[in-house]
């Protein structure tokens, strides 16, 4: 898969087919067609009148009026698949917000579909239950490790909770979590892969992979 990012260092992702796609179904004002998956997993087929792409917080996200729901939402490019133009042309509706940007803003604002996360700890029970007792349910698997499910509004609050207890866990899902470690990780990584120790010594951390 082919990727775009931002010209000044990391930024947000996208496949470049998708993204050509939809940026010529939003100049050329055509209905465009597309298999899409939402937070909760759900797979759907939706056909839109596209009016905008916006990259938002290291993602892109079309801006659409959505023919199956008959109002407007803005769609996460990362869930989209095989977009296809419809050949049928549309006259432009009028956007509820002052710009896409703001759109899209607003609707990540009062988002309230919550996530779940679910993971294991290699930790005891206590000392996990210390830590996120407050804000998840902590089940003691009797070999050391705990289950834990986090309810929360992002992946990466998520997974900052899960670093908390400093011990090494596993996510089972779901999958948007899951992507959001692997990105944090290589994150991590990059930053730590040169250290300047005293201002003169330098090393070199071995290549993860």
């Amino acid at each position: 898969m082919t990727t775009l990012t931002t010209a000044l260092g990391p930024g947000p992702t996208a496949d470049a087919g998708i993204l050509t796609v939809l940026a010529q179904a939003c100049r050329d004002e055509e209905r465009i067609e597309f298999a899409y998956v939402a937070r909760d997993g759900q797979a759907s087929t939706r056909t839109v009148e596209p009016h905008r792409l916006v990259s938002i917080e290291r993602r892109w996200y079309l801006v659409a009026y959505d023919l199956t729901r008959f109002d407007w939402r803005s769609f996460r490019l990362d869930r989209i698949a095989d977009p296809k133009p419809t050949g049928h042309r549309f006259r432009p509706r009028a956007l509820p917000a002052e710009d896409a940007a703001e759109y899209v803003r607003a609707s990540l604002h009062t988002a309230i579909e919550p996530l779940i996360v679910e993971a294991v700890i290699e930790a005891p029970h206590d000392r996990v239950v210390d830590i996120l007792g407050r804000w998840a349910t902590v089940e003691d698997n009797g070999d050391g490790t705990c289950a834990v499910r986090i309810t929360a509004d992002s992946a990466e609050w998520a997974l900052f909770g899960l670093a908390a207890v400093d011990a090494p866990f596993r996510i089972s899902g779901p999958e948007e979590a899951v992507l959001a470690a692997a990105d944090w990780g290589e994150r991590f990584t990059r930053s730590a892969a040169e250290l300047v120790i005293d201002g003169s010594a330098e090393v070199r951390l071995p290549d993860p992979r």
